[in-house]
């Protein structure tokens, strides 16, 4: 598992998105973005099984 922070999550999940990874790997697989208290987090599998959390902390 990773874990990053990122300033916006909505421009990271355009720019994942853009990216087209979902055609081009087997595997890789995104969540929708998710509220919680704490910020908001975008997940995504990458091919060889890595769980990838974006997230935005509330400031």
């Amino acid at each position: 598992m990773i874990f990053l922070e990122v300033d916006d999550i909505g421009r990271c999940a355009e720019e994942l998105s853009n990216k087209g990874l979902q055609g081009k790997y087997t595997g890789v697989m995104f969540t929708e973005i998710k509220q919680f208290d704490w910020g908001r987090e975008l997940i995504m599998n990458d091919p060889s099984g890595v769980l990838w959390h974006f997230c935005e902390f509330t400031k």
